[in-house]
């Protein structure tokens, strides 16, 4: 039967005829809380209860944002009759807005954004990891998982699938590896020295197979969510690599990139309210950039680390674009003036500084900590 094949990011993996349309079978794949399962007569999920997450209380539902399975391209073998999906096990905390305010310009999902951020008075170090990655053979005619291979970090590369009975994919950690597509025995790993996320491909020229992967860490979760990779997703270093079995080059380890110390942040005059409203306009406009929490990754610069220059002309680049050649825009068009601007600002010095009283050993929680 010539049929459609998705793990798409609700959970449930779909399989569909593509003749006529006719929904097959449609089983979690993952973990998934926010449906029953799939009316296969019409198609539509059924729904659980917390999918709307009524009221006011938090729901926490399975899977997130990001989804079971993203964009990272999946694969299929005819040899195995298997589907290999590069899994994302995620859960968010989903709370309505309120009030909610529609404004122009960030991403808008009526939600509390809050959810998105660890504990302001919790150390880079102390913020818990996402759950692991991994690697799924999934089996189409009976949607059950024939094997899975556990990753220590989420958010890994697409996967090729080989005549050879290989599979094929980059991880997030830093890794080229291939296993076996009936078993998931690993069988070879080598670096890669930064995050893929890319599938890769399979070529053959005079005779010699070659597997090809662009590697290089980037996109939402190396900014947004870099609080909660830390050390697990490694810097992004690009470039193109090139395997074949009788390869004898060595790649070089790339230099480490090093941040800035964290200085002592410039003094301010600590008033809750502001420093509520500027959490809350960083949460709605800036933390997909530079990460929940104020929190960044290697890719786009952490605030909390901003030298006095920045702050000096603070309201040019946030309000008059002074970075825009950069990629950072000027954000007059959804800031009600200098004031929020500021306020953001406020709130960057104080994570900055409950940062600094961390590493120095201090209590966060003093009352006068952004007085000091």
């Amino acid at each position: 039967r010539k049929v459609l094949m998705q793990a798409p990011k609700n959970g449930f993996f779909y399989v569909i005829d593509r003749i006529s349309g006719e929904l097959l079978s449609a089983e979690p794949y993952a973990k998934v809380t926010w449906a029953k399962g799939i009316d296969k007569e019409t198609g539509r999920p059924i729904e659980a209860p917390l999918a709307r997450y009524p009221g006011d209380e938090m729901q926490l539902v399975a899977p997130g944002p990001g989804g079971a399975h993203n964009w990272h391209p999946m694969a299929n073998s005819p040899l195995t009759g298997l589907a290999y999906i590069p899994g994302i096990p995620t859960e968010f905390p989903y709370q309505n807005a309120s009030p909610f305010n529609l404004r122009p310009g960030p991403v808008e999902m009526g939600i509390e954004y809050s959810a998105f951020a660890p504990p302001a008075d919790m150390s880079d170090k102390e913020i818990p990891s996402f759950p692991a990655g991994y690697v799924s053979a999934w089996d189409p005619l009976e949607q059950v998982e024939r094997w899975r291979v556990s990753l220590p970090a989420t958010w890994n590369g697409g996967l090729l699938v080989t005549g050879g009975n290989l599979v094929f994919h980059g991880t997030t950690h830093g890794f080229f590896q291939a296993y076996n597509a009936d078993s998931g025995k690993m069988l070879w790993s080598s670096p890669t020295y930064t995050g893929v996320m890319a599938g890769p491909i399979t070529y053959r020229i005079n005779g010699a197979q070659y597997v090809a992967v662009m590697a290089g860490w980037g996109g939402v979760m190396a900014t947004h969510a870099s609080a909660f990779l830390k050390g697990e997703a490694t810097e992004n270093h690009s470039r193109v690599l090139v395997y074949s079995l009788d390869g004898k080059a060595n790649l070089p380890k790339p230099t480490k990139l090093e941040r800035r110390p964290l200085q002592k942040p410039p003094e301010i005059v600590h008033v809750p309210e502001r420093i509520e409203q500027g959490r809350l306009l960083f949460d709605r406009y800036c933390q997909f950039c530079h990460g929940a929490g104020a929190i960044s990754g290697t890719l786009i610069p952490d605030l909390r680390y901003a030298d006095q220059n920045i702050h000096n002309f603070w309201n040019d680049i946030v309000i008059g674009g002074a970075f825009e050649p950069a990629g950072m825009p000027g954000f007059s068009k959804y800031l009600s003036g200098p004031d929020e601007s500021l306020a953001i600002r406020e709130y960057v010095i104080s994570r900055a500084l409950q940062e600094y009283k961390i590493r120095e050993g201090k209590n966060p929680r003093e009352k006068d900590h952004a007085n000091n």
